[in-house]
């Protein structure tokens, strides 16, 4: 059955993460450049590069974890998860397989740059809990065969156009959500230092932000029918018992 069918109900997806815990023990010791002679000057440069990668963690997908995970679908509305915690996760990634799974009819998942990060990092994820999962590696490449379910890959035209950023594509169809301007100056940068802080509302509220924006190009470039769920320029009707 083709996965980009119009009859399967389509479903917007965003993640956000920050890096795991303990990962300084899971990763490789970095080497210094053959040339250094210095013991302190190879210890610099050794904790240099491992401080990069540590900064780097929360977009890795094999040292990262999702702190919020947020879905949009015409029947199900918007709805985000907050993860605190490794265990949280784990209930989120087997609530989420629920939804996508949708009792046999499996739905459409479209995300903004998903093929390149935010799939692969669901099921890896899923992959690490020991979870069932309904996504798999042929869902994702070859790139070509499922790049109408990524925004990414409709606005350059499959790469012909230079890679732009989600608020830049809003800022050009003027496209814009109901959230506070706190919450639309933050962007997936700050969700780390967020989450270290404990300000897991301000990680949800930044993931419906881009959902919501999300539904709305995806109804712009004509990925998704248009919906009448409509609030100002992209806002969708919530329910008020989220499913998810």
């Amino acid at each position: 059955m083709g996965y980009n069918d119009e009859n399967f109900e389509p479903m917007i997806l965003d993640i956000e993460t920050t890096g795991r815990d303990g990962i300084d023990d899971l990763l490789d010791i970095p080497a210094a450049p053959a040339n250094y002679k210095d013991p302190q000057k190879i210890l610099d440069a050794k904790l240099e590069k491992l401080k990069a990668i540590l900064d780097r963690a929360a977009i890795d997908i094999y040292l990262n974890r999702c702190t919020a995970i947020g879905i949009w679908t015409p029947s199900l509305g918007v709805s985000i998860v907050t993860c605190q915690n490794l265990d949280e996760e784990k209930l989120a990634l087997a609530a989420l397989a629920v939804v996508i799974s949708n009792n046999g009819h499996r739905r459409r998942v479209i995300t903004f740059n998903g093929l390149h990060f935010d799939l692969a990092n669901l099921i890896v994820r899923a992959r690490m809990h020991r979870l069932r999962f309904p996504l798999k590696i042929s869902d994702i490449v070859p790139t070509w065969k499922h790049a109408d379910n990524d925004l990414m890959e409709v606005m350059t035209f499959q790469g012909k156009f230079a890679k732009r950023s989600l608020d830049f594509y809003c800022r050009i169809f003027d496209i814009d959500s109901d959230a506070p301007d706190d919450v639309k100056a933050l962007n997936g940068a700050d969700m780390p230092k967020l989450a270290a802080d404990g300000h897991y509302e301000l990680i949800a509220a930044h993931c419906r932000h881009d959902v919501v924006r999300t539904v709305a190009l995806a109804e712009r470039m004509d990925v998704i029918r248009e919906t009448r769920l409509q609030e100002n320029h992209a806002g969708r009707e919530e329910r008020p018992d989220p499913p998810f």
